[in-house]
């Protein structure tokens, strides 16, 4: 019995060892602007519509490009104004510029149903209430390194309000580099640079690679091993 219990806390201590490998992954933030909370900022709105919901149809995008490591997307997260229930925000990701993306990149992020309200204490600004708006990746979605990425807003239904700060432009910084922001409107197909920077943040998490087999018989080994040697120290302590 202790020679099989030994065994067993071998091999526990192996799947341990993968368990700290594939567990090593912590959030990050690959590119954002968002800083603090939203009542700590000067709010200016860029209206996002849809088609047909009076300004015929405006969308905003960011450009940026990835660092040298692959990050998985876990969220999006935005603050928005003048939104509800009625209100359909579209969020896209994919490779490539704002008007030229590469075909079979693209994620639509899954929308929450309702969106966290949260406090606002600048009233000059007209907007009475903010909400943070985080949508989820619906499968597994892997930013490859040193590539170009777009994230563009729109709506499907209704009209909502993009927050940005209106005392200056917050560079969007992260693991990626911020390339521009870009809009388009009145029923345009093709985006144009925009001078004001939303707020925004692609939260990520490294990829972690999967042991090869290799690797796991090398650490269950390691462990058998160990427990082999201590059972012939104990034999060769006996016999003294």
């Amino acid at each position: 019995m202790p020679k099989i219990l030994s065994v067993l806390t071998s091999v526990s201590l192996a799947t341990g060892l993968l368990s700290v490998v594939a567990g090593s992954a912590q959030a990050a933030l690959l590119i954002g602007n968002i800083a603090g909370v939203p009542s700590s900022l000067n709010f200016s709105t860029t209206s996002i519509t849809a088609a047909g919901s009076g300004n015929n149809d405006q969308r905003k995008a960011v450009e940026f490009t990835t660092g040298g490591t692959a990050q998985t997307l876990t969220s999006v997260q935005l603050y928005l104004a003048g939104y509800d229930t009625a209100d359909t925000p579209v969020i896209t990701i994919f490779q490539g510029t704002a008007n030229a993306s590469v075909a079979g990149t693209t994620v639509t992020l899954l929308a929450p149903p309702n969106p966290a309200p949260l406090p606002n204490t600048d009233p000059q600004a007209g907007v009475n209430t903010v909400y943070e708006y985080t949508a989820f990746s619906p499968a597994s979605y892997t930013f490859l390194p040193n590539t170009q990425y777009t994230l563009i807003v729109a709506a499907d239904a209704g009209a909502f309000n993009w927050l940005r700060d209106s005392l200056s432009n917050v560079t969007p910084t992260g693991l990626a580099t911020f390339d521009r922001y870009l809009f388009s409107e009145l029923g345009n197909p093709f985006f144009e640079d925009s001078v004001l920077f939303n707020n925004f943040a692609i939260n990520t998490a490294p990829v972690v690679p999967t042991p090869e087999p290799a690797t796991v018989l090398g650490l269950l080994t390691v462990g058998l091993l160990g427990t082999v040697s201590s059972s012939y120290r104990k034999k060769a302590e006996n016999q003294k």
